[in-house]
């Protein structure tokens, strides 16, 4: 089964989320006199939110211009009045220098060649700017290019970072002040060194051990005679109020004998746009597309003299795979990562292992109980993920990135309620975050003796 073309999409897709990190993202310590912003103050709440944040000084705020070349300014009050109050904006007139951050419309990165369009004006521009030098590297997974030197007298700091929406780049421009004090530079050095990725912190849940409930629910599922278990997963991408989420949908069907699974079925699909207001447009104007690997697949897998028989049909096209020993097949995969994370998912445990992995990977509390709910809070084990992660082949970090740490994010808390007469499972969901975006994760079952 390694070796197939399924096993090794469904393998790429975390990797592909994490493989941009840099081993420069580590958390920044914050010096005296500077605070953080997140990206969604630092933007005024204008565009489309990176997995960054910044540091100012400490007397500086962000303010959005109104004005979408001009952006948002970062500066003291006094120096922000001065310059919106004057038209045209007067740029040189500050006391202290200012920073706007804006979407560039002349500036783009291609992904696929990994560099930004203006690479190709570093000869150009070091016959326009004195000292001029660049720098290019990533922060957080976001491609950087930073430009300095000195032109007609006066500083130059311009900071690139690629969006990785499309080809969209901001720009982060240094205004220096009408006198300046020859600090300026390194006060853009330190607010360049101190723009990170947010540390995931992980919650804390109170309330009463869940341990007796989980064996509830996991005795409560039928195993060792004719099954018939229908699983429907769904991920869903972005904020609540989008106009439209990226979805992907999931359905598996579990067939099963005493002597366990037989066979398995599964249909896979997915649509990738999201597409949301931003700020107080009227017009919805503002989008980024996420990168599914498989938009649509269904598979089927049959179970026979302890080899896994499995076929695959991406569109049009159909792949059957070589058998596999069903114990070299299981210790490649993990259904409920693959579940979780919106990856097509394929088992060759009963429904009843399934969900053993499944519960087994959150520390759950019971958050609430009356006579008709038990409601179940959990959170990520980090080291029943890791566990997973080294059974599976997963790297456990890429550049020095803890990988385990940002599937934790993604999946976050996970809430279960729970009929206390029969420990059947009303609701589950998942709630995290995939990169800047809301992330959920849905899943219902229905068992039935054939």
């Amino acid at each position: 089964m390694k070796s197939n073309t399924f096993r090794l999409t469904v393998c790429v897709f975390l990797y592909f989320l994490f493989s941009a990190m840099n081993a420069e993202d580590a958390k920044p310590n914050l010096p005296e006199g500077w605070k953080m912003i997140s990206f969604k103050t630092a933007t005024a709440n204008t565009l489309v939110p990176l997995q960054l944040e910044f540091a100012i000084p400490s007397d500086f705020i962000a303010i959005d211009s109104g004005d979408s070349l001009l952006g948002t300014i970062w500066g003291t009050k006094k120096d922000i009045d001065k310059i919106l109050s004057q038209k045209p904006y007067t740029v040189g007139e500050s006391e202290r220098g200012f920073f706007r951050i804006f979407v560039s419309t002349n500036t783009a990165y291609f992904a696929d060649k990994e560099r930004f369009n203006i690479e190709d004006e570093h000869e150009k521009l070091k016959k326009m700017i004195s000292n001029y030098e660049y720098k290019k590297f990533s922060i957080g997974g976001y491609p950087v290019l930073v430009q300095t030197g000195e032109m007609s007298g006066k500083m130059v700091f311009c900071c690139f970072i690629a969006t990785l929406n499309e080809t969209n780049v901001l720009t982060l421009l240094f205004h220096p002040p009408k006198k300046p004090t020859g600090k300026e530079m390194d006060m853009c050095k330190t607010l360049l060194s101190l723009i990170s990725r947010p540390v995931y912190n992980q919650m804390e849940i109170t309330g009463e051990n869940a341990s007796g409930t989980i064996k509830n629910i996991l005795d409560k599922i039928q195993t060792g005679k004719s099954l018939t278990t229908e699983l429907n997963t769904s991920n869903k991408i972005g904020p609540d109020d989008a106009v439209e989420n990226p979805i992907i949908n999931q359905k598996i069907t579990f067939i099963e004998d005493k002597d366990g699974l037989k066979e398995l079925t599964m249909n896979f699909s997915a649509k990738n746009k999201l597409l949301e207001k931003i700020g107080n447009a009227e017009n919805i104007d503002n989008f980024s597309t996420i990168p599914w690997i498989i938009p649509e697949l269904s598979g089927s897998i049959r179970i026979e003299d302890k080899q896994v028989l499995s076929s695959f049909k991406v569109k049009d096209k159909v792949e059957n795979n070589p058998p596999i020993d069903i114990d070299i097949f299981r210790k490649s995969e993990s259904p409920s990562i693959s579940l979780l994370t919106g990856q097509p998912s394929l088992t060759s445990y009963s429904f009843k292992n399934f969900m053993e992995e499944l519960l087994n990977m959150y520390e759950f509390k019971i958050t609430g109980k009356t006579e008709t709910l038990i409601t179940l809070k959990g959170i990520p084990k980090k080291d029943e993920f890791l566990k997973i992660m080294k059974r599976i082949k997963l790297p456990l970090e890429v550049n020095g990135i803890d990988l385990s740490g940002e599937i934790m994010k993604r999946l976050a808390c996970a809430v279960i309620t729970v009929d206390p007469a029969s420990y059947d499972i009303k609701s589950f969901n998942v709630d995290g975050m995939l990169d800047q975006f809301k992330y959920k994760f849905t899943l219902q079952y229905i068992q039935k003796e054939r």
